[in-house]
């Protein structure tokens, strides 16, 4: 298999955009597809959920609303750490020594498992951490526009905008 004709994975930058109006949101979405943006870099985030369906906008999915990954890697991060306790002392008190390794490996593994399902059930009660800054202005009515875009997209992104001067530009991160 020759891997030199595989093009690498571009960087993405993610440009964010507020708005009251849904109507010129929904402008705005068709015409970023139409100039070739992937309708799976645009997504919506909403109290109108109903309505961003109703009208076909992408909207966020619910598991990315949700601070289940971050959470989860933070578990995963303790599960290590404590983990290490479930092998280094077996090991600096010699209990190795009369019973294997294997029953201090498993308890390891399953702290580590715990830990990180924990995590991740933590997350799924709190607001994706990078979304809860605008929280307070889609809960009175404004929409959030996230479009991720290549850097050779970014001026088809900028072009589209100049046309809908009420989807107003608030962020711009690399992803």
């Amino acid at each position: 298999m020759n891997l030199s004709n595989r093009s690498p994975k571009k960087k993405l930058t993610r440009y964010e955009f507020m708005t009251r109006d849904l109507n010129e949101l929904e402008k705005t979405e068709q015409e970023l597809e139409l100039h070739g943006i992937p309708r799976s870099h645009i997504h919506v985030l909403s109290e109108s959920e109903a309505e961003l369906e109703y009208r076909s906008i992408p909207s966020v999915p619910d598991f990315l609303k949700k601070n289940v990954i971050r959470s989860g890697l933070r578990g995963f991060g303790v599960g290590l750490i404590l983990s290490s306790f479930a092998v280094g002392i077996p090991y600096f008190l010699g209990w190795y020594l009369t019973a294997t390794w294997a029953p201090f490996l498993v308890l390891a593994l399953m702290i580590v498992g715990f830990c990180t399902w924990e995590g991740g059930m933590i997350g799924l009660h709190k607001t994706n951490e990078k979304l809860a800054r605008y929280q307070p202005y889609v809960a009175k009515g404004s929409h959030l526009l996230m479009v991720d875009v290549t850097e050779d997209e970014e001026t088809l992104v900028n072009q589209t905008m100049r046309h809908h001067p009420r989807v107003h530009r608030i962020n711009k991160t690399l992803q």
